[in-house]
């Protein structure tokens, strides 16, 4: 998953967010980072508690344990998951499995690019590799 990434203290998340959201879910991938909807304003850090809350929901994570690392006031946010669990990956792939649908990757706005073979990754619906014989 090019959006979590190992780090000392446990994983680096990426995330792009869109504000103002009729809901807070996570809607796919965009530029290698998770794109997640939220509910709050971007207004006295209240859509910075919307995504941390999700996430600690989300990952069954105290939230004590989640740090926004990078991008408290933009869009683009890098998160850390403080945490020993090996199986971070396997566990987070579960939990969007549940909410990213391939409607959602449909119904993304045009002229946003959101990298297919990504979301199949996190669906674990992932084409083979091709091998290629010379």
């Amino acid at each position: 998953m090019p959006y979590l990434r190992a780090h000392p203290k446990g994983f680096v998340l990426d995330v792009s967010i869109i504000p103002r959201a009729s809901q807070t879910k996570a809607v796919g991938l965009y530029d290698l980072a998770l794109r997640v909807r939220l509910a709050a304003p971007p207004v006295d850090g209240k859509a910075n508690d919307e995504l941390l809350h999700w996430l600690s929901k989300t990952l069954k994570l105290p939230r004590t344990q989640l740090q926004i690392l990078r991008g408290d006031k933009g869009r683009r946010k890098q998160i850390l998951l403080i945490t020993d669990k090996l199986d971070i990956a396997a566990q987070w792939r579960t939990a969007l499995a549940a909410q990213l649908t391939t409607a959602d990757i449909e119904n993304e706005p045009k002229g946003t690019s959101i990298n297919t073979e990504c979301a199949d990754e996190v669906r674990g619906t992932q084409k083979p590799e091709r091998t290629y014989s010379t």
